[in-house]
């Protein structure tokens, strides 16, 4: 019985595609939730046993197929939430379409990013086998593969390393030196070379993986200790009124959302908010000197700012918008998203698409499709600058980064997550936010139609945080600053080190294949 037992477990861990699988989906347990942050680290390390092979001497084997399956294991529960989309009863599809649209969304782009980073992984064969080079060149390659899906069109860096320690308060302090980038990084050269030294047990090489993780964590330390720099104080109020997507968008339920956002900016004004936030198209129609006139006067009434977030358009073209109303009736410049979301505000490769499935064109909210705005603040009475971010926006470092070099001294996040319901989704989305607070080294108030609604200090500390799928109000005193992380200098240049590790790899092996031909002549 022993034998049989042991038989089958060694069949079972010679699987190396089903191991990279169920190390992937360990992994994305810390996207889950942010409590579970660890499981990022032990899905990495697992993943990295497999990857590595040998005991004396270490080798990378199958390192495309490997990736791939850690990919599917990860990426297929990390956008399981667009199951909660369908029947899409916002649009006209049949149960069948539905089906397929959500399928196509998690599988396919599962499949999609998966490749992506299996490529990356191919680097591997051209990177030296040696214990302290292989994990740098994991922490480079999985920088690479997280810069690379960021890019283009059809972009989504959704489910970032960064994002999936978000509660990890030490660690992500890195991220406003390097950027998010940094952090997934860290976090495998640390996992890999901890594998590596399982592979080869010795305690001479130890000091390696843990000087790789608690040099980031003193650092980190150091970094949380110090003063954020807090100035100007103003006391905030995020509106979270709850209307589903689903709902929302009918003519008949226009007025009573009206009303609904006209009430808590009241009750908000009332228990002493001077910066009133309203959702991600709070009010789910174009804007009108109607509607604004319903907002200037609470503005007027209260003495209060409050920054909508509505539809405005310029001629012929759309924009998803936010601008603030002031006590005196002005109003600020607007600030248009500028990240659109590929097939619900436009449609990427438009004649190919619904020349391929006719039915997609339905996805868009609109038959105009949305144009993306091109500034990256607005100004409020006072002067301060605050850098937007509007639902998509918020997973894109770059976008943070230009609102903080165009002098934001406050961050804010308008989302209607409503979407995702009450699924990790909604979480997952959040964690960006905290994120680029701490790129940023700015307060981020982030207001979501229905949840989740918080506030983001500078050290990525979260405050007020609201359940989703509730109507209520969130209060925090949030602080202007006009430091400047290093981060908000260099950006990422860290993406030059994949780059530079392979071209060191390549002079490596040069090297080494000339010592071996000058070796054989002696003999």
């Amino acid at each position: 019985m022993k034998d049989r037992t042991v038989k089958i477990y060694n069949a079972l861990y010679s699987r190396n595609a089903l191991w990279c699988f169920i190390a992937g989906i360990i992994y994305s347990l810390s996207f889950v939730r942010g409590y579970l942050f660890l499981f990022g680290f032990f899905g990495l390390i697992l993943f990295y046993l497999k990857l590595f092979e040998g005991k004396d001497t270490l080798s990378v084997t199958s390192p495309f197929k490997k990736a791939f399956f850690f990919g599917l294991g990860f990426f297929i529960p990390l956008y399981s939430w667009f199951f909660v989309l369908y029947p899409f009863e916002a649009f006209e599809f049949t149960k069948i379409q539905g089906m397929f649209i959500v399928i196509i969304a998690d599988i396919g782009l599962s499949l999609y990013h998966s490749l992506i980073l299996a490529i990356c992984f191919l680097l591997f064969k051209i990177f030296p086998k040696n214990r302290y080079l292989l994990p740098l060149g994991a922490g480079c390659v999985f920088l690479l593969f997280e810069w690379v899906i960021s890019l283009g069109s059809f972009s989504l860096p959704w489910g970032t390393a960064a994002a999936g320690q978000y509660l990890f308060l030490p660690l992500i302090q890195n991220a406003s030196l390097m950027g998010g980038l940094f952090i997934a990084f860290i976090i495998n050269l640390f996992s890999s070379a901890t594998a590596v030294f399982l592979k080869q047990p010795d305690k001479k090489y130890l000091l390696y993986p843990a000087l790789s993780i608690c040099v980031p964590l003193l650092t980190g330390t150091v970094l949380l200790a110090l003063p954020s720099g807090n100035q100007t104080a103003i006391k905030t109020a995020a509106l979270q009124g709850n209307v589903l997507s689903m709902e929302k968008w009918g003519e008949e339920r226009l007025d009573s959302i009206i009303d609904r956002y006209e009430k808590l900016a009241l009750e908000a004004a009332g228990n002493g908010a001077e910066l009133i936030v309203l959702p991600e198209s709070a009010i789910p129609t174009s804007y009108s000197p109607v509607i604004g006139e319903r907002f200037s006067a609470i503005s007027r009434e209260k003495g209060v700012t409050i920054i909508m977030s509505v539809i405005t358009n310029e001629g012929d073209k759309k924009y998803n918008s936010v601008f603030a109303l002031f006590a005196d009736g002005s109003m600020s410049e607007i600030y248009s998203k500028r990240h659109l979301v590929p097939f619900g505000e436009y449609l990427p490769a438009k004649e190919l698409i619904i020349k391929l499935f006719p039915f997609v064109s339905d996805l868009n909210l609109s038959e105009t499709p949305f144009t993306p705005g091109e500034n990256p603040v607005i100004t409020l009475k006072d002067g301060t600058k605050v850098g937007c971010l509007v639902c998509f926006d918020s997973i894109f470092p770059p976008l943070a980064l230009d609102s903080a070099r165009a002098g934001a001294e406050l961050m804010l996040v308008s989302t209607n997550d409503s979407w995702y319901e009450d699924s990790a989704g909604v979480y997952q989305h959040m964690s960006h936010s905290v994120i680029r607070a701490v790129e940023t080294g700015k307060w981020l108030v982030r207001s979501a139609n229905t949840g989740i609604s918080c506030f983001v200090s500078p050290k990525g500390v979260v405050y007020s945080q609201t359940s989703p799928l509730t109507q209520t109000i969130a209060y925090q005193t949030v602080y202007t600053n006009t430091n400047r992380t290093l981060y908000s200098r260099v950006g990422d240049i860290i993406v030059i080190l994949p780059f530079a590790f392979v071209i060191f790899s390549l002079i490596y092996k040069l090297k080494e294949k000339d010592k071996r031909n000058g070796n054989s002549e002696t003999i």
